[in-house]
């Protein structure tokens, strides 16, 4: 990799763990084996999340499985991980969203199945919460891409 990919590498990446690497005839790194480690929520700003969204999917309104928390502005595009910028979220629902951004994942045949299980209400905040986008700063390092 030349200089711009490891600039683009280290801006697309929070922690990286080296697990192994070669080194070439100069002493230079040739080879890296490296594996991104794993985002971490705070559990303060998890269970702020949890409450105000009522324990429940905002997205398909499950109230009796496991939630995580799903970042508005992708986490991979310098949304930061505040109460502004989560919202709870099954992991069906997280996993299936993935990396669609927010405005198309409400325009999403998925989104727009399973959201028929949550009142109108929700429905509308979940679409007023595409407004607030703009508004909710990145990462500078990360956060390259137009939302």
């Amino acid at each position: 990799m030349d200089l711009d990919d490891w600039e683009r590498f280290i801006q697309q990446t929070d922690h990286v763990n080296v697990l192994a690497s070669v080194r070439d005839e100069h002493g230079n790194v040739a080879k890296a084996l490296v594996r991104k480690s794993e985002r971490q929520v705070d559990s303060g700003i998890k269970w702020s999340v949890h409450r105000r969204d009522h324990f429940r999917c905002r997205y398909c309104g499950e109230d009796k499985l496991p939630l995580t928390v799903d970042h508005l502005v992708l986490w991979e595009e310098g949304g930061p991980t505040t109460d502004a910028n989560l919202v709870s979220c099954c992991k069906k629902c997280n996993r299936t969203r993935g990396n669609t951004p927010y405005h198309a994942w409400l325009k999403s045949a998925f989104y727009k199945k399973v959201s028929q299980r949550i009142p109108p209400m929700i429905q509308e905040q979940n679409e007023r919460l595409a407004g607030t986008l703009a508004a909710i700063p990145i990462h500078p390092l990360k956060g390259n891409r137009k939302r």
